[in-house]
């Protein structure tokens, strides 16, 4: 696959890739969802600021892991709920 964040600006991303790959809408909404900062997520995923930036802007998308690891966090109520007890 060529570069993979202009593949998917451009809607020519193959269709196996499609449920792996994030955009940078879904990465902003699952921050948002969980009330985190750019800074709190990126201590979580143990990430710079910097690649979560980039993530928002479109300018990268996440490894597979990451964008497991964030889908799995949102859509797991127990996980959702032990999340809540965590200080970042």
């Amino acid at each position: 696959m060529g570069d993979t964040t202009k593949d998917l600006e451009a809607g020519t991303v193959p269709p196996v890739y499609q449920n792996k790959i994030m955009d940078k809408q879904e990465i902003k909404s699952i921050r948002a969802q969980l009330g985190f900062t750019q800074t709190q997520l990126a201590r979580y995923l143990d990430l710079s600021v910097k690649t979560i930036q980039t993530y928002e802007q479109g300018k990268s998308v996440p490894s597979g892991l990451v964008t497991k690891v964030l889908r799995h966090i949102i859509t797991s109520k127990s996980f959702k709920r032990a999340f809540d007890s965590i200080e970042i």
